[in-house]
């Protein structure tokens, strides 16, 4: 789910912007920041802003070019006359004034909690910090519910800590964010919470469901619904939620849509893929019948001389 984010790194910005944010479904719904850098990560966390967006209660504009007395002028050329008000929303400060910051915070103002969840300073592990990573990644809700399961199992008994200093080594390990930091790429750190809770999908996982799982899952979104496939609380709407989001995310924002594809369509591409990975995966094993297939195809197409 993450090698998006590993191409973009190694990436000069000129291709990893360009290239990658036209084939994103993020895009759709904003024109994007012609300013944006490859390192810049700047983070909207609103539960409600895409469906509002979807539903055009908000309505996204291109960047301010210039602002007069009662309108404002943004660079593709386009006017909002008659502006009361422009609001510059900054942000907040996170703070925990009814508890001591010391079990959060180093001095550093870095966090010093393991799996950004669990202060190490307390004689008994009743205290989760669940929600704090909020200002610095970008499929928020995906993490909280992790994070809720995570300390729902420790709590319960369920899960067992490793002893402390591998706790602290893995809280030094990993980027170390803080009030001020920059955001955290959070897919890997989503893995290792459902791998602790055993809700990790491996290979095999998606293989057997369904192939094209495979390619969602390194290609596709991060969505909450890659860890209710296996392991404890499995929902058997997990696989259709996954291969259907692109598809349910640009369906109400496409104008010229007027309907959904054929069920007929669909059944034969899902057919044909099976077949194409159940091939794939029996010459994979059988290397024998792999190197018949290849002489055969030699002898049918033989090289030119």
């Amino acid at each position: 789910m993450f090698i998006a984010q590993r191409i973009r790194q190694m990436l000069p910005a000129c291709v990893g912007n360009n290239k990658l944010d036209k084939s994103s479904p993020c895009t759709i719904y904003s024109p994007g920041s012609a300013q944006r850098t490859q390192k810049s990560a700047g983070v909207m966390v609103n539960d409600e802003i895409l469906d509002r967006i979807a539903c055009n209660h908000v309505n996204v504009v291109p960047e301010i070019a210039r602002i007069t007395e009662t309108s404002v002028e943004f660079i593709d050329g386009s006017v909002i006359d008659d502006v009361d008000v422009i609001i510059l929303a900054t942000g907040y400060e996170i703070s925990y004034p009814i508890i001591d910051e010391t079990l959060i915070f180093d001095e550093t103002e870095k966090l010093n909690l393991y799996r950004y969840i669990l202060p190490l300073g307390l004689k008994h592990n009743t205290l989760m910090i669940i929600g704090i990573l909020l200002k610095f990644i970008p499929t928020t809700f995906n993490v909280l519910e992790l994070q809720s399961r995570w300390s729902a199992r420790l709590l319960s008994g369920r899960l067992n800590l490793p002893n402390m200093k591998t706790m602290v080594n893995d809280i030094h390990t990993r980027p170390r964010v803080g009030r001020l930091y920059d955001p955290l790429l959070c897919t890997s750190y989503q893995d290792d919470i459902a791998r602790d809770i055993g809700v990790l999908p491996t290979l095999w996982n998606l293989l057997f469901p369904d192939p094209r799982l495979i390619y969602e899952y390194y290609m596709g979104p991060a969505i909450g619904a890659w860890y209710r496939l296996r392991g404890p609380a499995t929902w058997d709407g997990a696989k259709q939620t996954i291969l259907s989001t692109w598809d349910n995310t640009k369906y109400p924002l496409n104008k010229t849509t007027n309907a959904i594809k054929s069920e007929k369509s669909f059944l034969f591409k899902q057919s044909l893929f099976l077949a194409g990975g159940l091939c794939f995966v029996y010459l994979l094993v059988n290397r024998e019948k792999s190197f018949q297939l290849i002489n055969w195809i030699e002898q049918l197409c033989p090289r030119n001389k």
